[in-house]
């Protein structure tokens, strides 16, 4: 400090100095007591409100002025500074304080399958400053599992429901897992939801209702169409995984649904594979029903939503989902999703 109020005052005195010394030789000069006419050379911040005299004080009168002026200038400066590196070094003392500095406080002594549960504004656990091993990560997975098994079907609804609201409202969480969590994931898998939707990129399952890795189980093919494939992974979903919610989401202005539409003459013009998923998907639609709608966006809803349901209703006759059903263990549910808004609509 005192280094930086030797730099700035000396030079200070000098410069202001060297201004007096020619403006005692630049008439006129500055007299508060005394006005004259003529123009002065000095700046106008300096002398607002001063009229202009021929000077009536000597050249040492003028510099001592002057030199006052340099010292309430250099004094000020000085002391702007030391407020300036007080105020930085008191801030970096309190955030230094605020810093756990001892390895046996509680946050340090924590599993990290404990510091990770405990932490609301990041998903990645503390442990990452010192490593994580192999049995830690079990543990961490084992008590997401248990976790996830306490859940309810309303619970995860509800979840998705809040998720879904994040997203079309523009504050999505978009979780990312930490590096500890994906190693965790390795030993096994436990989302609380299954969703059969489309192929469309459009719908990517879990940005549309917010969801991390791990959260839900996604299914996705061309109309959401339940066949021997789709139906497998759903079954697989409810046995193994213990998925709490099975749902079915069509979607808005879905291509699958729509060419599905076309007349059968044209359908049998695609290759082999398509056109018998485009006559399935179509044997759910009721084109007399259709037709009638005159809105064109209505009736694409429409027709969408009738896909939906008439999967949801195959679904429901299956035995393993039907059996979860009556032990109050799984909801099944439809959904349609709104591309423009992003809002899901549960049927």
């Amino acid at each position: 400090m005192k280094c930086l109020f030797a730099l700035i005052v000396p030079g200070t005195f000098r410069n202001l100095a060297s201004n007096a010394i020619h403006q005692q030789n630049t008439k006129p000069q500055l007299n508060f007591r005394k006005g004259c006419q003529t123009p002065c050379s000095f700046p106008s911040w300096y002398i607002t409100g001063a009229q202009y005299t021929e000077p009536a004080h000597n050249m040492s009168d003028n510099i001592n002025q002057h030199l006052l002026l340099g010292l309430l200038a250099g004094t000020t400066l000085s002391l702007s500074a030391m407020l300036f590196f007080w105020r930085t070094n008191h801030h970096h003392d309190q955030e230094r304080r605020q810093r756990p500095t001892n390895s046996n406080q509680t946050t340090s002594s924590q599993s990290p399958a404990q510091q990770d549960s405990s932490r609301t504004d990041s998903r990645a656990p503390l442990t990452l400053e010192r490593g994580f091993s192999t049995s830690e990560a079990h543990e961490h997975n084992s008590t997401q599992r248990e976790l996830s098994a306490q859940r309810t079907p309303d619970e995860v609804l509800h979840a998705l429901q809040r998720g879904n609201t994040r997203f079309w409202m523009g504050v999505p969480e978009r979780p990312v897992v930490s590096a500890f969590e994906r190693h965790a994931l390795l030993n096994q898998q436990h989302p609380s939801v299954a969703i059969l939707g489309c192929a469309d990129s459009r719908v990517p399952i879990s940005i549309v209702f917010d969801q991390g890795l791990g959260d839900i189980f996604a299914i996705r093919v061309a109309g959401n169409y339940l066949d021997t494939a789709t139906e497998g992974s759903l079954e697989y979903a409810v046995v193994h995984l213990k998925v709490k919610v099975l749902i079915i989401m069509g979607h808005e202005g879905c291509g699958a649904v729509g060419a599905a539409r076309l007349p059968q003459t044209t359908i049998d013009k695609e290759s082999k594979c398509l056109c018998n998923l485009l006559k399935s998907l179509k044997t759910g639609l009721n084109e007399d029903n259709l037709n009638a709608i005159v809105d064109k966006k209505a009736a694409d809803r429409e027709a969408v939503t009738s896909n939906v349901k008439k999967q949801v209703n195959i679904l429901m006759n299956n035995t393993v989902v039907k059996d979860s059903i009556d032990r109050e263990e799984l909801k099944v549910v439809g959904a349609f999703y709104n591309q423009g808004s992003g809002i899901v609509d549960f049927l």
